[in-house]
């Protein structure tokens, strides 16, 4: 056996629930930096980090940590969460407070039940645990190009204002549960706006899987909650030979 048959590309999502509120007047604004140990230096380095999600104690983070498996290798991975503090940027994570970190083996997630771990955060200011899920990542390098368009979505914003629309992508897992994989940026003040021109990579959406289900939700946050105003279904294999989803 060689050596490229002891490795394999694994991609990695995380999400957390059940944060401490780290501020006084809102909630936590978290993100997660991942990092890898060196096995000859004994450090841990960093690997990449999230984007922050605003105002939310029960944060789904939807980009995807590309890793080699070593098979036959002890990885050990920590993932620490922030409190992201006023304009500082993320890669500044010293300018921010720790919400906790989790430590794992790489091997002990892939080999776990569904692949997913739920970790407790532990060493920083905040409660709450972090999901961390696994899967070997394919060879496709599609990529999905839509247009999304809606039409008169109410308004949660009442008379002052109309709602801020933004579509979240999640794909299905083989325990029936359902993570997020892309999430866009919201439209402010419209109730028919149209999301074009997404160049999404199939191996993150439904890692190249035609009859994978994935699912669109369109929504929005309403005082710090995140409301769902509409959701529908599909797969790769049906959306290439469907002129329309439907509404």
């Amino acid at each position: 056996m060689s050596v490229a048959d002891l490795v394999e590309k694994v991609g990695l999502f995380i999400s957390a629930r059940g944060l401490t509120k780290m501020d006084t007047f809102s909630n936590t604004d978290p993100f997660a930096v991942l990092y890898i140990k060196d096995l000859k230096t004994g450090n841990f380095v960093k690997a990449g980090r999230t984007a922050t999600v605003m105002d939310t104690q029960s944060p789904d983070f939807a980009t995807q940590f590309i890793l080699d498996y070593f098979f036959e290798s002890v990885q050990e991975i920590a993932i620490k969460l922030f409190d992201k503090d006023g304009n500082s940027p993320e890669d500044r994570e010293s300018a921010h407070e720790l919400c906790g970190e989790v430590r794992f083996n790489l091997s002990t997630l892939m080999c776990s039940k569904s692949q997913s771990l739920t970790l407790p955060l532990k060493g920083g200011k905040s409660g709450g645990n972090v999901i961390v899920r696994a899967e070997a990542v394919s060879n496709c390098r599609d990529i999905l190009h839509m247009n999304v368009v809606c039409s008169k979505l109410a308004n949660k914003d009442g008379f002052f204002g109309k709602s801020d629309p933004f579509l979240r992508f999640l794909r299905v897992y083989e325990d029936g549960t359902w993570g997020l994989v892309h999430e866009t940026a919201p439209i402010d003040n419209n109730l028919s706006p149209s999301f074009n021109c997404l160049h999404l990579p199939m191996v993150s959406i439904c890692n190249g899987d035609l009859d994978r289900p994935v699912k669109i939700e369109v929504s929005l946050l309403y005082i710090s909650t995140l409301l769902f105003m509409h959701r529908f279904y599909f797969t790769y294999y049906f959306f290439l030979f469907s002129k329309d989803l439907g509404s």
